[in-house]
């Protein structure tokens, strides 16, 4: 995972095989807020996702503890936990 002010990258190996892979950002309640990555993927790979702060709406994110869930053909696999902070911080 990479920070900067935003975006936010985050590299991803497609390690499981051939599927639907998707990341979504959620709230920490659980809420979906955004699907960041959604793409069929035929071989072992990487690729980098980027979150740009927005939801998917296109409005700027609070400060706070987001989640990235990574899922393949509709199931979780695993999930990661992002921080946004105010800008320099």
């Amino acid at each position: 995972i990479v920070f900067q002010t935003p975006p936010v990258e985050i590299y991803v190996t497609f390690a499981d095989g051939p599927g639907r892979y998707q990341l979504e950002l959620v709230e920490t309640q659980g809420n979906p807020l955004r699907m960041i990555f959604d793409r069929e993927i035929v071989g072992e790979g990487d690729a980098w996702v980027t979150w740009d702060g927005k939801n998917e709406k296109g409005q700027d994110m609070p400060m706070g503890q987001y989640f990235v869930i990574f899922y393949k053909d509709g199931k979780p696999l695993r999930s990661i936990s992002v921080f946004r902070s105010k800008t320099g911080q």
